[in-house]
């Protein structure tokens, strides 16, 4: 899994985060002239996301604001006083025309958790502070003007200038493609200074504050940037990935211990080792996989496909290390694969070669009791020294852990030996000393390993 996580990851990275928006709808005023007439803005923006979740975004709109108070008239904004009962036929109406800057934090909902889903739109809220500019113009038509069919009586009022706002709301928006997103949003703007309909007076009649609404009916967003990955922030899912390929992620096909979404070799044979990817222990990297190894451990890179190293002439010494690839079968050879010859003097009992100091080598029985393949050369040099040097008797030693069992197994090693040398080359019994000690080289095999120590 480790090994397979930075390419997972690496398929998202680098990602798209930017992306320019473009906004038209509707607006809506909300204050004392509140029979709603609607006005049109239309803005541009430019978005940036630090994760999925969160985002910056910052724009700016123009457009206009339109109103009216009127008695005889409904209104339909939720705020306002047109039906207030001192009214007395009074009515007003204005129209401004405005632009506005902000910056708003985004927080996409659904995107908070990403143990989800893929999903193709989105819901997110936000807020922020930014700042307007309107140049309004009002009109109050007083009842007494009504009344003599004159227009004397009538109140211009007009106002220009900057308002500081509070910019909060809603929108859905929906994935068209790896560039292009499509939504609707609702943003309610909240301003400082009751001055958006020109009218602002310390009377009953203009009590409630001025506030406006835009409503993106055509809200899209053009994603931007320069990457291999075609992906935006906003769209992403860690999890993504397994999720969509979940079965492949959990299930285990070999019963390896490495689910299938990491496995490389996901047919190993059942009680195969693996490494942590799946694929087979090869202890001796010949290529050839320890549970079909008949030689684990082989001393060369030329194997067959058994794994067990090439052996030309048969002689025991795997070609890697012999001398001589064809000596004759049957022949003695030393440990270089070289021939020995065994000269007999005038006397019988008389050997070719010299047996003062005589070192044998280790041999390394598993733990079923099986000579390993490479300890049938070794034995070989053994039972054919001591039929050269008749003086001869050995120390036969095995090794043990730290429990009781572990030197019973030591003992049973040795008897291998000793058997087997009795039984092919028909040495006395008598010529074996067996000795047990506990084991301090360390090493995987080191229990396995039995020295052979000649004397006189």
């Amino acid at each position: 899994m480790a090994q397979k996580q930075p390419a997972y990851y690496d398929a998202y990275q680098p990602v798209r985060r930017s992306s320019i928006q473009i906004n038209l709808g509707p607006t809506i005023f909300h204050g004392d002239a509140d029979q709603t007439k609607p006005g049109f803005f239309a803005g541009l923006g430019y978005k940036y996301s630090f994760s999925p979740a969160l985002s910056l975004c910052m724009g700016g709109n123009f457009g206009t604001l339109k109103g009216s108070r009127d008695k005889s008239k409904i209104s339909l904004s939720g705020f306002g006083n047109s039906w207030d009962k001192d009214q007395q036929g009074e009515n007003y109406n204005f129209k401004s025309k405005f632009w506005d800057i902000d910056a708003t934090a985004q927080l996409v909902l659904g995107n908070m958790s990403f143990v989800r889903k893929p999903r193709s739109w989105h819901f997110y809220i936000f807020v922020g502070m930014g700042f307007m500019h309107n140049n309004s113009t009002g009109k109050l038509i007083s009842p007494l003007s009504k009344f003599n069919n004159k227009t004397s009586f009538d109140t211009t009022f007009e106002y220009k200038g900057f308002n500081t706002k509070v910019p909060l709301g809603f929108g859905f928006s929906k994935r068209i493609n790896d560039r292009i997103d499509l939504g609707i949003e609702y943003k309610y703007n909240l301003t400082k200074k009751d001055l958006l309909d020109a009218y602002s007076f310390p009377v009953w009649a203009n009590r409630t504050f001025d506030s406006y609404s835009m409503l993106g009916l055509i809200h899209g967003s053009y994603k931007i940037g320069k990457t291999d990955n075609t992906q935006h922030m906003d769209w992403i899912s860690p999890t993504q990935k397994m999720i969509e390929e979940k079965e492949v992620g959990v299930n285990d096909s070999d019963s390896d211990g490495v689910a299938d979404r990491f496995d490389a070799e996901p047919l190993t044979p059942k009680g195969a080792q693996v490494y942590g990817n799946g694929v087979a222990v090869d202890s001796d990297k010949d290529k050839v996989p320890d549970y079909r190894d008949d030689e684990v451990l082989s001393p060369c890179d030329q194997v067959d496909e058994k794994g067990v190293a090439y052996d030309s002439d048969g002689d025991g010494v795997p070609d890697c290390r012999d001398e001589e690839t064809t000596t004759p079968s049957g022949s003695l050879v030393d440990k270089s694969g070289r021939k020995v010859e065994i000269k007999n003097g005038s006397n019988s009992t008389a050997s070719c070669c010299d047996c003062n100091d005589v070192v044998l080598p280790s041999v390394f029985v598993d733990e079923d009791n099986e000579f390993r393949p490479e300890a049938y050369a070794a034995i070989y040099l053994i039972g054919t020294k001591l039929l050269q040097c008749p003086d001869l008797s050995i120390d036969i030693i095995g090794y043990y852990g730290m429990n009781k069992s572990s030197e019973q197994s030591a003992r049973s090693k040795t008897n291998v030996v000793i058997e087997y040398l009795i039984t092919n080359f028909g040495i006395p019994r008598s010529k074996f000393n067996v000795q047990t000690k506990p084991e301090t080289m360390g090493g995987k095999y080191s229990k396995q390993r039995i020295d052979i120590k000649a004397k006189k």
